[in-house]
């Protein structure tokens, strides 16, 4: 999903997009809502509109005013083409962005007391009903006023950071469809179909394995990103087509084609990207920073993190950290009976992927063995380095910052990993 501005050649778009989309309201009120009749060119020439493109297509459109202290929701609109996958919810994650990108503290909207589907749409979104009004330019038709705070953005507007003491902390796993869990971590009664959706609400970030082998569609992502809950994060392991290769330098192709095959559609929900490599891929120094070099920081205007999975030995050098450092690239720390592990902080996050549970203990590892791990995890959180795990580079000097963690329970059985993952985020809490 791309979010650009409406230029004056996009009027006829949006009127015809805006009549579509609001055309079942036109015909159950006898007469069409305020925004179809609505004049966009000066709201055009403010900057107020915004055209959601999916391949190439104009899928939706969000009208926004912004104000000092709020952002005012003139209209939001999917083309009907496109609707039912999502990307209503999406454009409202993309306007909190912004909200946060501007510093404003709340988002305010008016919408028709008949309009059920778009109140419960606003609501599921977090949005609180604050009054009814008689809408002074349609007699007989009553206006709901909602809002949604800000909190983030009032922080950032007072000069505040609300990470100044620590990062987040996430623990979860690989993957939710696995059958072992069925019964197990997943309730006997539940629908294969809701099994994310109750995964998220246990968990709070899952890497997906799947996009490693097979690229996903635009209204996948979106559909993820529509069933999980405000602040759960997908971690995406990248294409193998850019990884498995003898010449990372010339990846430059399937990278793109990973990378615009509809990720952005996660908004939010997007965490880092980890590029797995294969066991036998040994380091060469320029062959590595040609690969590091090809990442981008951003996708269709989401900021990109990006994480490496190296496991050979050949990686153990400082040379290796100082290169992840120079592009702000994290490592996979990783906890194996055989890959090596590499704890160097080197960017502003930090990524664990904990192999060596046992699906002989209920919680994968041993209770001292995660509370460990959760003294870790907060100890990279809070911005230093961990006094117990090896570094390659020792005498590195690393920034003391927040940073966010992100922490996975996968092992080779993983009938247990989602109560390890749990037991983990418990163990944080104490």
């Amino acid at each position: 999903m791309t979010m650009r501005p409406a230029s004056p050649d996009d009027l006829e778009t949006i009127a015809t997009l805006t009549s579509a989309a609001y055309r079942p309201y036109s015909e159950l009120f006898g007469a069409p809502p305020i925004p179809v009749t609505e004049d966009y060119t000066p709201r055009i020439e403010r900057g107020e509109v915004w055209l959601c493109e999916i391949g190439g297509q104009t899928a939706g459109l969000v009208v926004v005013e912004q104000h000092a202290d709020h952002l005012m929701l003139f209209s939001i609109a999917v083309s009907p083409a496109f609707q039912g996958a999502g990307h209503g919810l999406a454009m409202l994650r993309w306007l909190e962005g912004k909200a946060r990108e501007w510093a404003v503290p709340e988002i305010r909207l008016y919408t028709n007391a008949r309009m059920e589907r778009n109140i419960a749409l606003y609501s599921a979104f977090g949005f609180q009903e604050t009054g009814r009004r008689p809408n002074p330019y349609r007699p007989g038709w009553t206006l709901v006023d909602m809002t949604k705070e800000i909190n983030a953005a009032c922080a950032a507007a007072n000069g505040e950071d609300d990470m100044t003491k620590s990062g987040t902390i996430r623990t979860g796993i690989g993957g939710w469809t696995f059958e072992p869990w069925r019964g197990h971590f997943f309730p006997e009664s539940l629908k294969q179909k809701d099994e994310l959706n109750y995964a998220s609400r246990q968990l709070k970030v899952i890497e997906v394995n799947g996009t490693y082998y097979s690229t996903q569609k635009p209204a996948v992502f979106a559909k993820w990103a529509a069933d999980v809950p405000d602040g759960f994060i997908f971690s995406l392991k990248a294409t193998r087509f850019v990884t498995n290769r003898r010449v990372l330098a010339e990846a430059g192709e399937s990278m793109e084609r990973f990378l615009s095959s509809g990720i952005s559609e996660l908004g939010d929900h997007l965490g880092p990207l980890l590029w797995q490599f294969a066991p036998t891929k040994r380091f060469d120094s320029d062959d590595f920073e040609a690969f590091l070099k090809l990442l981008p920081a951003k996708q269709d205007g989401l900021a990109l993190r990006h994480v490496v999975e190296v496991r050979h030995d050949s990686f153990k050098v400082p040379e290796f950290v100082a290169l992840l450092s120079k592009y702000g690239v994290a490592p996979v720390c990783a906890e194996h009976f055989e890959y090596p592990m590499i704890a160097d902080v080197t960017a502003d996050f930090v990524y664990a992927r904990l192999q060596k549970g046992s699906d002989d203990i209920p919680t994968c590892y041993p209770e001292k063995d995660l509370k460990a791990w959760a003294d870790r995890l907060e100890t990279w959180a809070e911005g230093k380095v961990p006094d117990d795990l090896p570094l390659l580079d020792g005498d590195r000097k690393v920034k003391t910052e927040p940073r966010d963690v992100f922490a996975f329970m996968i092992h080779e059985g993983k009938v247990n990993a989602p109560h390890g993952a749990i037991a983990l985020q418990q163990a944080l809490a104490k």
